[in-house]
């Protein structure tokens, strides 16, 4: 669900753009939020990793086989420039597939690498343990000692089970060691803090003493009363700032001019959300009410951006299939390179990356098959798509083949030369799709 919200802005485009303007417009919104997804947020990953760090091949490979797939299946269903109502369907049941192999991603996983021979995380390590008895201490042959071993032990796994055990033991050796070392440092900590609170009570007393609050007569503390003004005075200058510690006062920060009229233009935005989408943290139970209302905004908004882009088109004579690659490609995956970058800067660069290749599965599948299918399940004629449209495909499935091919060539890790290396696949693809647009190749 969390990933098809994220993608609701490319599929409601689609929808749209397929009823209202013939589909091109759409269709190249996905393929150049595809190219940003699959290219350009992994350079940006890339470059702002603070180190390079490890990615798991297997999610690697595995997304971007099904981005290849489905691209694949896209580029079979419109080379004959129209597409039916059935392709839409097969893509859609294509992503049901995706979905059942997700659910079982970790069985299917463990069996992979078994099969190949590969260690997985998730597993055990497979071997027969030693024998719980002790070998006896007088001198055995061979033959006898055969009594005493597991009958499936072999050379290979008995050593991994030999190494494991002196692991396992150099574990508990340490774990007492440092439970040694944990108890007389919090002895010494305890002896600090009592030297502390000892010093601190000898100070005070002393700086009474000093200051005339107190003073010592006969062998005995007395209050001087000619500083009990004095003492009165501090006590009611302790008291106001008690006061206004507990109720201290809400400084109202002033915003710069432009973030002011920022505010001032998306308020009535911000209010119409405000009274129509309910605030889960007060209202938990109003989640779903919450989604919808969200989802129905979202695609208010998505007809009006198809709309007013296409009369900038218009204004301005630029190709739709311009408009979506460029402008609403990279308008919708605005909010994606804000959570990529905030991923990637707190370390979590492999998620970064997984984010962003399954969002392109579910543009490539439901976001292009659902308007299809529905389009010709309603209209009953088959949808025409452009030539240039098929070509850019065509471009995109090179471009992000050979992308997905270097970062296995950078050995699984995620480094500012991959960062590089993608936005310069991305930076091909749009030039190739601009000399595809205007006729130049």
């Amino acid at each position: 669900m969390l990933a098809l919200g994220g993608s609701a802005p490319e599929i409601f485009i689609m929808f749209f753009a397929t009823f209202l303007a013939g589909g091109e417009i759409g269709h190249t919104t996905i393929l150049g939020s595809g190219a940003i997804n699959g290219m350009l947020l992994i350079g940006i990953c890339g470059l702002s990793a603070s180190a390079n760090s490890e990615l798991q091949w297997w999610l690697v490979v595995r997304d971007s086989i099904f981005n290849l797939i489905f691209l694949a299946l896209l580029i079979v269903f419109t080379a004959n420039f129209h597409v039916s109502w059935w392709e839409g369907f097969i893509l859609l049941i294509c992503y049901l597939f995706y979905a059942i192999f997700m659910y079982y991603n970790q069985l299917i996983e463990r069996n992979f690498k078994k099969y190949l021979n590969l260690p997985y995380d998730g597993d055990d390590i497979d071997y027969h343990p030693l024998p719980e008895r002790s070998f006896p201490i007088r001198r055995f042959s061979v033959t006898e000692l055969v009594n005493y071993i597991p009958p499936q032990l072999n050379f290979k796994k008995g050593v991994l089970a030999k190494m494991v055990r002196n692991a396992q033991l150099q574990v508990v050796k340490s774990h007492s060691e440092k439970l040694m070392e944990l108890r007389a440092r919090l002895k010494n900590v305890i002896y600090i803090i009592l030297q502390a609170i000892e010093e601190k009570k000898r100070c005070m007393k002393q700086n009474r003493l000093e200051r005339g609050i107190i003073q010592k007569f006969n062998g005995e503390y007395v209050k001087e009363n000619n500083n009990q003004e004095e003492i009165i005075s501090r006590i009611r200058k302790l008291e106001s700032l008690k006061a206004v510690e507990s109720n201290p006062i809400q400084l109202v920060e002033v915003l710069p001019r432009s973030s002011r009229l920022k505010h001032y233009f998306l308020l009535p935005v911000i209010i119409l959300l405000k009274i129509t989408v309910p605030n889960v943290r007060k209202y938990p139970s109003l989640w779903f009410l919450s989604m919808l209302s969200s989802l129905i905004w979202i695609g208010f908004y998505s007809f009006l951006v198809v709309w007013w882009v296409m009369d900038l088109g218009r204004a301005l004579s630029i190709p739709d299939g311009v408009l979506g690659i460029i402008i609403l490609a990279a308008g919708v995956s605005i909010p994606d390179i804000v959570n990529t970058l905030m991923k990637t800067l707190e370390g979590n660069g492999e998620m970064a990356l997984s984010g962003c290749l399954g969002s392109n599965i579910i543009n490539f599948s439901v976001g292009i098959g659902l308007p299809w299918f529905l389009h010709g399940v309603i209209t009953g004629n088959n949808l025409v798509i452009n030539k240039e449209i098929f070509y850019t495909e065509i471009v995109l499935i090179a471009t992000l083949g050979a992308s997905y091919v270097f970062i296995g060539g950078f050995k699984w890790k995620l480094s500012k030369n991959l960062g590089v290396v993608m936005i310069f696949y991305y930076l091909l693809f749009l030039l190739l799709f601009l000399l595809l647009e205007f006729k130049q190749i």
